[in-house]
């Protein structure tokens, strides 16, 4: 009988510990996510999940009136935004006018290694719009959003700016998993699922995170999607902040 209690009393400890270590490592998560910004709390949900990261696509737009404007002036304005941006300004530049639509956009790398595509759009009511592909270190997408936000504030423009980040691993999971995999991520960041699509092919969710410093669109700073893709036996993740702004 005592023999019974004792092994009783074992398990009952190592339950406990166990317990208790994965209170500790919630802890931990919860409180580095607090001391980070945005991008860091993005980086720590790509390793939460176990996928490796592989690019950021990051998109600025703003409306400016720029009056009655030449189309000289506004390659000028697309060199200087290129030049603002550090961007590669040579002559192999993609520069591209279309007439009809009155859209004109500026294609290159930049110094930094980034790739860039600079638009700007729609005559007197005019629209920029700078799109970002970024291969390089998570963590300077901050950094970069930050940049993107300061030209348009220099040419006195308040801009909508997205970042979509997308992971990987080899093989399947489920579409259960990767909808227990987006909730996990989710509970996390202490967020509010709002809009929930769920089928065979795609999980995506998306809400609200107080942990998120992105402003808000409709209330959404967040949305989390993952899918399958059977051709690469990969299961894709995608963290948009405050939506998903490429292809998933």
């Amino acid at each position: 009988m005592k023999y019974k209690f004792w092994i009783i009393g074992v398990f009952i400890l190592v339950l406990c510990t166990i317990l208790h270590t994965g209170h500790i490592r919630e802890e931990r998560y919860a409180r580095a996510c607090d001391d980070s910004n945005g991008q860091d709390i993005v980086d720590e949900l790509f390793k939460r999940a176990g996928f490796n990261w592989t690019r950021t696509d990051i998109s600025a737009w703003a409306a400016v009136d720029l009056g009655n404007i030449s189309d000289e002036d506004l390659e000028g304005i697309l060199t200087d935004a290129g030049s603002y941006l550090n961007m590669d300004i040579e002559p192999n530049n993609t520069l591209k006018y279309c007439e009809e639509t009155g859209r004109i956009n500026l294609q290159g790398n930049g110094k930094n290694g980034l790739k860039y595509d600079i638009i700007i759009a729609g005559g007197r009511n005019t629209h920029i719009v700078i799109n970002v592909e970024n291969y390089g270190h998570l963590s300077d997408s901050r950094t970069l959003m930050d940049q993107l936000e300061e030209y348009f504030h220099s040419i006195k423009a308040s801009p909508h700016i997205t970042a979509s980040f997308t992971g990987d691993i080899q093989g399947k999971l489920s579409t259960d998993e990767r909808s227990a995999l987006a909730r996990d991520l989710i509970g996390g960041i202490k967020g509010t699922a709002i809009q929930i699509m769920e089928d065979d092919q795609l999980v995506s969710i998306a809400g609200y995170s107080p942990m998120i410093d992105t402003t808000p669109m409709d209330g959404i700073n967040f949305q989390i999607a993952s899918r399958y893709n059977e051709f690469m036996d990969k299961t894709y993740l995608w963290i948009g902040t405050p939506l998903i702004s490429t292809e998933y």
